[in-house]
């Protein structure tokens, strides 16, 4: 007998084509083994020395098998999977199974079957592998990338009845990992037009599930943003995949993900609503000024998520939002003050040093520029001027200088104003 962990890919395939009896369960069983012995093993070695090679290896050889694995049919594979899995199954290599399936339903696979008693055996081996998957902590994760390759190539009753295992599996955990959160993203991250993947009913529960690992993530592990972001990074925290699709080109999922963000009932949202802030604010689309669709998804980002997040305004949420200002593009720059004076004006929590007739004359002065499509606010050095103005003991005078600006800010006693003070009004 051969032993395939010494072959190398071609001579394998070569192998399994070619070994006598091919086609013979028992043939093709042992070759299934040996393909995965050889898996587990490069699986196990990377964790130890992050021998990349090792990964790509990985990539062939399922590659390279998952041609032969297409062709055996539904029962076959059952069989082979069910005892793979009760023999063999383990946190580290419930990956493993992932790639596998992913690869197999890239290839229209015949485990989507309406056979009711393959289905329910196929159900419940995806259940399994979820399960010992959240037991897992392996550093190379694309887990919910192939589970996303699964739902997307395969037929509605199954992308639901997995999307309710994964959602179920994910609150029997706390929601601990990011992967509902990781399979929207990756369902949706090329698509800028691209609405039909998911029927409604399964968008919703994919989303509610994510903002659920985003609750977990925020308010419990309490992850702090993400400066230094991977491109080529499969499991994306949750802060940062769910930043990345609501100032995405598609803006459609972008608004379907924002609604159920302001439905949300948590009591602490304005905190989870002023970090996703923080984190868009570092992603490459929030000055991206060339793509309509992504400009859409950033100022319904601003005017509807941000308002949330400085709805309990403090000194602290006040110093994060100039913090972004600081970083942004003017227009989105102007969309934040005015955003930060409607809710003032809205909410009025008196923490801002100014009055109430000021801040109702500086909403009604931005609401003319929209009306005008007038420019109100000329450089985010002034936008930053504006904010720090409402906590300052004294206000810059060159703000008095923007002609639009000074009819809310003649309601202020000049002597607050720098290098103005014990002039006379007039």
């Amino acid at each position: 007998m051969f032993s395939f962990k010494k072959l190398n890919f071609l001579t394998l395939i070569f192998v399994i084509f070619f070994s006598k009896g091919y086609g013979d369960d028992d043939i093709f069983k042992k070759n299934f083994e040996e393909v995965f012995f050889q898996l587990e093993q490069n699986l196990e070695i990377y964790e130890t020395t992050k021998a990349t090679n090792l990964l790509n290896k990985n990539e062939q050889l399922i590659e390279e098998f998952s041609e032969i694995f297409s062709q055996q049919s539904t029962e076959l594979k059952l069989n082979i999977l069910s005892q793979s899995i009760e023999n063999n199954l383990n946190s580290l290599n419930s990956s493993i199974y992932f790639k596998i399936l992913g690869k197999d339903f890239e290839r229209k696979s015949n485990l989507d079957t309406t056979n009711i008693s393959f289905k329910t055996q196929f159900n419940n081996l995806l259940k399994n592998i979820i399960d010992q998957s959240y037991e897992s902590n392996i550093s190379f994760n694309d887990n919910a990338f192939h589970l996303s390759k699964i739902i997307k190539n395969g037929s509605e009753e199954l992308s639901k009845d997995l999307i309710l295992i994964i959602a179920e599996t994910s609150a029997n955990n706390s929601n601990s990992k990011n992967v509902s959160t990781n399979i929207i993203y990756n369902l949706y991250k090329n698509s800028e037009n691209e609405t039909r993947v998911l029927s409604d009913e399964l968008e919703q529960i994919l989303i509610k599930s994510s903002l659920k690992e985003l609750e977990y993530e925020t308010l419990i592990k309490k992850n702090k943003v993400k400066k230094n972001i991977r491109k080529d990074n499969l499991n994306k925290d949750s802060i940062v995949a769910i930043s990345e699709i609501l100032t995405g080109a598609n803006s459609e999922i972008a608004s379907k993900i924002t609604n159920e963000i302001l439905f949300n009932k948590n009591s602490r949202k304005d905190e989870i609503a002023i970090k996703l802030v923080e984190q868009a604010n570092v992603l490459d689309n929030w000055k991206n000024l060339d793509n309509k669709q992504i400009a859409t998804s950033r100022n319904n980002f601003v005017e509807k998520i941000l308002p949330e997040a400085v709805k309990n305004i403090d000194q602290k949420k006040i110093d994060k939002v100039i913090k972004i200002v600081q970083s942004s593009e003017l227009e989105t720059s102007t969309k934040i003050v005015e955003v930060v004076v409607d809710s003032y004006v809205k909410n009025n929590n008196n923490f801002f040093k100014l009055e109430n007739k000021f801040f109702e004359r500086l909403q009604d002065s931005f609401d003319a520029s929209n009306e005008n499509n007038s420019v109100i606010i000329n450089s985010n050095i002034e936008a930053e001027t504006i904010l720090k103005s409402f906590t300052s003991d004294t206000i810059s005078s060159n703000l008095l200088q923007n002609s639009q600006l000074a009819m809310a800010y003649s309601t202020v006693d000049i002597n607050k104003f720098e290098g103005l003070k014990n002039i006379s009004p007039n």
